[in-house]
């Protein structure tokens, strides 16, 4: 699996958009990988990404076919709404026997500065849930600080300290 977010798109439609996010989320402070896909040819790319984003768009309700992205785990995509009403995207799906898509997250935009932030926590959640962490990475190596030390058993001494402070 590649540590990326994938981005499907239709070019006509959301370019700009695929660009925009790209570049953002590439930068410094994000780090995040992102390979842009045509839609149209999805059915090519046999890789798997750790966040899969499709670009929804009157264009890509055009597409012929869906089947590409039916392989999608639910778990690590996002669908964005842009341009569609999300009854219009249900009804192609469904009239193109599509229906696993349409258990993916949708995300509406809104032309705002806002919306675009959040549309981009979302996108980061989805890549951070699905990175595998480091330490699992090492062969199951237990971080020191995965789990809290063991409490320590008090001395008997210590216990009758407490006690006999407390009476007093």
């Amino acid at each position: 699996m590649i540590e990326a977010v994938a981005l499907y798109f239709v070019s006509e439609d959301c370019g700009q958009w695929a660009n925009f996010l790209k570049t953002k989320l590439g930068e410094k402070s994000y780090d995040i990988q992102v390979q842009e896909i045509e839609a149209a040819n999805a059915a090519e790319c046999q890789d798997s990404y750790k966040a899969n984003i499709i670009l929804a768009s009157p264009a890509f309700l055009e597409l012929p076919s869906y089947d590409h992205f039916c392989s999608f785990p639910k778990t690590q995509s996002l669908v964005v709404l842009l341009g569609i009403e999300e009854s219009e995207y249900e009804a192609i799906l469904k009239e193109k026997n599509a229906e696993h898509i349409l258990g993916f997250p949708l995300f509406e935009t809104e032309a705002n500065e806002s919306s675009v932030r959040c549309l981009l926590v979302e996108i980061i959640d989805l890549y951070e849930r699905n990175v595998v962490p480091e330490d699992l990475l090492r062969h199951f190596d237990m971080d020191p600080y995965d789990f809290p030390p063991t409490p320590i058993p008090l001395s008997n001494e210590l216990q009758k300290f407490i006690v006999d402070d407390k009476v007093n």
